[in-house]
């Protein structure tokens, strides 16, 4: 990721990380067809750029996520429309999808997993918390994270019962 500083870790700000950020669809099964079938990054956000609350500043993203499968971004974009039994976040998105409008923006890449990361570490020092729809337990968040978070950081790392 080349180094910018953004202000504020947003749909905006991420425009003028990479310029792929700068075209948002509508999340919809039918612009979802659009999404290349290469690996890359995808970020969801509210629709229109609607702002929530974070524990420092605001943002609009929702979801910071990376495929390296075969299908590509089409493939695992799709994959929110018809979660499967064990898909907890599928199923979850899934859920909000009925009840809130949101967009769709992504970079095609062929090392998605870096960019990813790089762009959750952005967002964690900018607003001390992973995207909302970014839940992890804290396994997954050191490995995601591992070289930016230590120890003596103060992280808030959300739990839910029943799920490891």
């Amino acid at each position: 990721m080349k180094s910018v500083i953004v202000e504020n870790m947003d749909s905006i700000g991420l425009g003028r990380i990479r310029k792929e950020f700068d075209s948002w669809h509508f999340f919809t099964n039918r612009n979802v067809q659009e999404a290349p079938s290469t690996t890359g990054v995808y970020v969801i956000r509210q629709a229109n750029g609607l702002r929530i609350g974070r524990l420092k500043a605001e943002s609009d993203i929702l979801y910071i996520g990376s495929t390296t499968s075969k299908g590509g971004l089409r493939q695992r974009l799709m994959q929110y429309f018809h979660p499967g039994p064990t898909q907890w976040t599928n199923q979850r998105l899934n859920s909000f999808l009925k009840k809130y409008a949101m967009e769709v923006a992504w970079c095609p890449c062929s090392e998605p997993t870096n960019l990813e990361h790089d762009l959750l570490r952005e967002y964690l020092m900018d607003h001390d918390e992973l995207p909302p729809f970014n839940h992890a337990d804290v396994r997954r968040l050191y490995k995601t994270l591992g070289d930016s978070v230590t120890l003596s950081d103060k992280v808030t790392v959300i739990k839910t019962p029943g799920k490891v």
